[in-house]
């Protein structure tokens, strides 16, 4: 499987499962697939990502950026060590 889409087509099939937070369930949404929610399990936590080999400037900033209005308290993003 590469994509979301690949996985819920798998799912639609009767060949699997997915586990998704409940925003991307939400969005993606199909009438051939039963979202069901899970209890007990921590609230999920998204992050920026990019491919390793792709981190410029504009990325970095976006990052910052994108942090400062998500954060409570502004932080800096981590960068590659």
């Amino acid at each position: 499987m590469r994509t979301l889409q690949e996985g819920l087509t798998l799912v639609a099939a009767g060949r699997g499962a997915m586990l998704l937070c409940r925003p991307t369930a939400e969005y993606h949404g199909r009438r051939d697939v039963a979202f069901v929610p899970v209890d007990g399990v921590p609230d999920s936590v998204l992050g920026m990502v990019w491919h390793r080999d792709g981190e410029t400037a504009r990325v970095r900033e976006f990052a910052r950026a994108l942090t400062s209005v998500t954060s409570p308290t502004p932080t800096a993003p981590a960068t590659r060590a």
